[in-house]
């Protein structure tokens, strides 16, 4: 059978009728045929751009609730990534953010230190929401179709959507299927995304179910501000990824691999971690265990609240060994 390119399935049954791959019986679907998979084409290795976390290709959600540096996050990610020499470039289209917000966050020493950085902002567009539609179209164009070693940040999706209904798959869906057009062209893809009042990815399932992989982000902000934590719970992957913390300093402004559990505190512990600050505060020379316990309005013989105060030793608070072997914690 000769070969036909650029055609539809339909306009190359058009072409000769009789042209479909020979076969005993022919049916509706014999067609398809041209068009199945081989060996060779499932021969692609698994690339890790950030390991048990990032893999090159994919379709990543990250979610949170407001206010918990999603953006802060992506960014670092990013720079990592381009100072790893894991990707040649990062296009971060941001729908979301005000200049004001960027440049208190030193964006403008960040994209004059890194030209692989390519920025894009609202400010920048007439209709802003085009966007992917017009990178969708340049995809036709076949010398402009190897995205190999790009990375998109997406910030944040509803942005994206031209006002349509997030809480419908069927508004939501076209912009995730231009997405999957972007990751078979190589390209890989983390878009922003908001979370519900229950905790989950806010609007329509789509969101969860067309993506390779999905992350609730949580943060603490550590040492007065100095340093944020995160911890991301994979909440759905189609590719072998982990529970992942960061942790970000935000004053010499480095990413590294942080402590999950950390920013994945419940508000439980998070209000008796505050307790125990507030606590060790007031008692700046130091405080025994049984002290400090009973001060927070719990006791020695919680187990679940002593193994908190030992976890978060070096994190919160310092713990020492006091007179008579007591066990001491002070402020770090």
């Amino acid at each position: 059978m000769s070969e036909v390119k650029g055609l539809t399935p339909l306009e190359r049954l058009k072409i000769n009728d009789t042209e479909i791959i020979p076969q005993q019986k022919e049916n509706a679907l014999t067609w398809l045929k041209e068009f199945r998979l081989t060996a060779d084409d499932l021969t692609e290795e698994v690339v890790y751009l950030i390991e048990d976390f990032l893999v090159e290709q994919t379709i990543t959600n990250i979610y949170a609730k407001a206010g918990h540096g999603k953006s802060f996050l992506a960014l670092y990610l990013a720079l990592n990534l381009l100072d790893d020499k894991k990707i040649s470039e990062c296009y971060y289209i941001d729908l979301d953010n005000s200049k004001k917000a960027l440049q208190s966050r030193g964006l403008d020493k960040i994209i004059v230190k890194y030209p692989q950085l390519i920025y894009v902002h609202r400010s920048k567009f007439k209709q802003a929401v085009e966007v992917v539609e017009t990178i969708k179209h340049q995809l036709l164009n076949p010398d402009l179709k190897d995205l190999k070693g790009m990375l998109i940040v997406i910030d944040s999706v509803r942005d994206f959507l031209g006002g349509k209904d997030m809480l419908k798959d069927k508004d939501v869906m076209p912009l995730l299927n231009d997405f999957k057009t972007l990751r078979e062209a190589g390209a890989t893809i983390i878009f922003l995304h908001h979370a519900n009042k229950e905790n989950g990815a806010k609007g329509a399932t789509a969101f969860i179910d067309s993506v390779d992989i999905t992350y609730q982000l949580k943060s603490i902000q550590l040492e007065k501000h100095k340093k944020i934590s995160y911890a991301l719970e994979v909440k759905k992957d189609r590719i072998a990824v982990v529970n992942t913390g960061f942790e970000l300093d935000t004053v010499s402004q480095v990413l590294k691999k942080g402590n999950f559990d950390i920013a994945n505190l419940n508000d439980e512990e998070m209000e008796l971690i505050n307790t125990f600050k507030e606590i060790l505060e007031e008692n700046q020379e130091g405080i025994n265990q049984k002290a400090l316990l009973k001060e927070a309005g719990t006791s020695q013989d919680n187990r679940t609240h002593r193994n908190l105060l030992k976890k978060m030793s070096g994190i919160f608070w310092k713990k020492y060994q006091g007179a008579n072997n007591s066990v001491m914690y002070r402020t770090l």
